[in-house]
């Protein structure tokens, strides 16, 4: 093939890398010379045709610095990174760090450990900023911490907050509630002008604690924060969530919009719980989303999606309703050396009479609020690609929804079950993050990543080996030709899947590069330099479930001697970067 392609013109060459991955390229180079010369003398249009091929850059980026800025999945801000080429590496390699098949393994840090009393977590990497509330036991307090060197910036004064506040933030805003059912909205002191005001400005309460934080933080500077409204609820609500500039909180039976820069009340939607063809009611409201377009209703026993145009429901999804595409993950034998990401090999099946979904937990839209993620009460995912198809009855639900089993990781072969959890015949769903094109999930048997669209990613094309391309799952046709859904990678953390540890977590946060979650401050040996027993970190081996003939599901070998009993149950952030590596070095 190769001597075909030497007979091209250089210009017909250049145009066919418009549809070749970068694993593919590489063979290429690999095998022939004059291809290899081609392309190192067209360099800049060779891999910027490639950044197009795996969506690093838009197709209107010609300029590098332009698709540096613009593309929010790949945060490459390294001055280094001056070529295409080298740009199309780090984006590389940031992928299958995610999919745990990198020669680099993730960094990991932890936040706040002289607290050890985090609750919620809201990050803004851009400024470098940790935003935390506290639990109970401790003086309740909003912190804002510096991410690069862990130090405090500024705290509201202790007791202002209460305990298990939830916060919101973006864009510069931060909101928290009161016991009363109020949201304080507080701004990032540099981005307010004086002459601007809100519709529902601070009260007394508000300005008395910023003169006090005035004080020991001072007024303005990095990472402090002052008043900026004060919304009263017209009723007491029960989930709430902000996608800049929407502040949606939502009662039993109505969602208020909030448009916050301004603190005004936008708009209104009532009546969600309403029966429709033999649907039942939401139940109690676990979780909610919005963007431009949808509000996003998630209850106990199902979930709305609604549309912010004409309040109608778009989409119903019922805890009666089920998938015909099924995946479970399974793990491969391991090796001594527990690593921090590990890939997992996916079957799926097709199931004519799938099992019903049950109860919900959350669920969330995808940044461009094509794509819904759904967590199940038991620990199954819920994925939903595109799933106006289903809204304009183009595809069944039940053929649109990919279910994927993260209730256990089955070890091929020896039938073993990971998870204690499991073991004792539980099964359940804690959290769910879904960020630039990665769902992360904590269930009673771990913490996985999913990452979508992994073809595209590199993830699995030619080119890929034979161990790359098992974590893959390939898309199955429907009868009329369409694929439900785009390749999925599953990737596993075994070293942070303690499910003694994982049914106490209060929030995970996802970025392009990293994983936040609340983790118990004794149980953070997965940070450099601590003393790990891997052993703990793969099972829960503390009295009275020690099981001495049982094998560790990593090793294959008995388990060790169990430990003690656990100490200090405070949370700290623990921060997993898996962007840390992107300098290194990959064959693609």
């Amino acid at each position: 093939m190769s001597s075909t392609l030497e007979s091209l013109p250089p210009e017909l060459l250049l145009k066919i890398t418009s549809y070749v991955s970068l694993q593919s390229l590489r063979s290429l180079r690999l095998s022939s010379r004059h291809l290899n010369d081609v392309f190192s003398n067209n360099e800049w249009t060779v891999y910027h045709n490639a950044a197009l091929y795996h969506a690093y850059a838009r197709p209107e980026c010609m300029d590098l610095s332009d698709a540096k800025a613009s593309n929010m999945r790949y945060p490459i801000k390294d001055p280094a990174c001056d070529g295409w080429k080298d740009y199309c590496r780090r984006c590389f390699l940031l992928d299958r760090t995610w999919a745990g098949v990198g020669h680099s393994e993730p960094e990991t840090k932890a936040y706040r450990e002289d607290s050890q009393n985090i609750h919620r977590i809201k990050v803004d990497e851009e400024l470098g900023l940790l935003f935390t509330s506290s639990r109970p036991g401790a003086k309740a307090a909003i912190c804002v911490t510096d991410l690069k060197t862990g130090a405090l910036l500024w705290k509201t004064p202790s007791d202002y907050v209460r305990a298990w506040a939830h916060v919101e933030y973006g864009r510069g805003f931060l909101v928290f509630d009161r016991i009363s059912g109020q949201k304080e909205i507080w701004r990032l002191a540099d981005d307010i002008d004086n002459s601007s005001v809100s519709a529902s400005p601070p009260d007394t309460s508000q300005m008395e604690a910023f003169s006090v934080t005035s004080r020991h933080h001072g007024r303005s500077g990095r990472g402090r924060l002052r008043p900026w409204a004060l919304l009263t609820m017209p009723e007491m609500t029960r989930a709430c969530r902000f996608v800049y500039p929407t502040f949606l909180a939502a009662s039993q039976n109505t969602a208020y919009l909030w448009d916050l820069p301004s603190a005004r009340l936008v708009q209104t939607l009532h009546g969600f719980q309403a029966m429709h063809n033999d649907i039942e009611p939401l139940g109690d409201v676990r979780y909610v989303d919005v963007d431009a377009r949808h509000v996003v209703l998630c209850g106990q026993n199902g979930i709305r999606v609604i549309s912010r145009e004409d309040s109608s429901v778009v989409l119903r999804l019922s805890n009666t309703g089920s998938s015909t595409m099924l995946m479970s993950p399974e793990l491969t034998q391991g090796s001594d050396r527990i690593p921090l990401v590990s890939p997992l090999k996916t079957e799926h099946m097709r199931s004519r009479d799938g099992h019903p979904w049950g109860r919900f937990r959350a669920a969330h839209l995808s940044e461009t609020g094509r794509d819904l993620a759904c967590l199940l009460a038991d620990g199954r995912l819920v994925l939903i690609r595109d799933f106006e198809r289903a809204v304009s009855g183009n595809v069944p639900i039940a053929d649109a929804a990919l279910e994927v089993d993260l209730t256990h990781v089955r070890r091929s072969n020896q039938n073993l079950t990971y998870s204690l959890v499991a073991r004792r015949n539980t099964r359940a769903g804690y959290y769910l993050a879904f960020e630039q094109g990665r769902v992360v999930v904590a269930t009673s048997s771990g913490l996985y990543v999913v990452t979508l669209d992994a073809s595209q990613r590199g993830l699995s094309i030619h080119g890929a080996s034979a161990e790359d391309k098992s974590t893959v799952l390939q898309p199955p046709q429907s009868e009329d030709g369409i694929s439900e859904n785009t390749e999925i990678a599953v990737s596993w953390l075994p070293r942070i899947s303690d499910a003694e540890v994982l049914q106490h977590i209060s929030c995970l946060q996802l970025s392009a590069t990293r994983l936040y979650i609340t983790w118990q401050a004794n149980r953070v040996d997965v940070i450099p330099n601590r003393h790990c027993n891997v052993t703990a970190q793969v099972w829960k081996d503390d009295p009275p479930y020690y099981e001495p003939d049982v094998k560790n599901v990593w090793t294959g070998r008995p388990m060790v001697h169990p430990r003690g009993p656990l100490r200090d149950p405070g949370f700290v952030v623990l921060c997993v970067d898996f962007g840390a590596s992107a300098g290194g070095e990959v064959r693609y």
